[in-house]
């Protein structure tokens, strides 16, 4: 991946990086302010980085007001699959469970508090409208 950032940089286009990993600290406001630390590294001129962060878990949503008003978080995102998943709502047959959509919402409201847009993932922009 070392390698395929810059190489995908060279063609004009801004890589996605997604982190390998699912660390407990990661869904809390003090590992997301270590993160950014990393992330926004002064080198790499801080302000051309796009940060997303990933609100897949319950833990990530109990703390999404925190994480979301962390300076240089820029979009918090809900992969809705894997968070109904963890809370116990699964996404069924394309169908969401009231619970996960007020837990997707919570998100919603957290990241435009915090002066923030929201990301999700969806499989047309049809949902996408009936989500938000």
């Amino acid at each position: 991946m070392h390698d395929a950032v810059p190489a995908i940089t060279a063609c004009g286009v801004s890589p996605i990086v997604r982190i390998p990993d699912n660390q407990g600290w990661m869904a809390k406001p003090e590992g997301t302010e270590q993160l950014m630390k990393s992330a926004k590294f002064p080198a790499l001129r801080p302000e051309s980085i796009l940060t997303i962060v990933q609100m897949e878990t319950k833990e990530a949503v109990e703390n999404v007001d925190a994480i979301a008003a962390v300076p240089g978080i820029d979009v918090p995102f809900v992969g809705p699959f894997d968070l109904g998943s963890n809370i116990g709502h699964p996404v069924v047959a394309g169908v969401m469970h009231e619970n996960l959509h007020a837990t997707i919402f919570k998100v919603l409201k957290a990241a435009n508090s915090a002066g923030k847009k929201a990301g999700i993932f969806c499989t047309s922009g049809e949902q996408a409208k009936k989500i938000c």
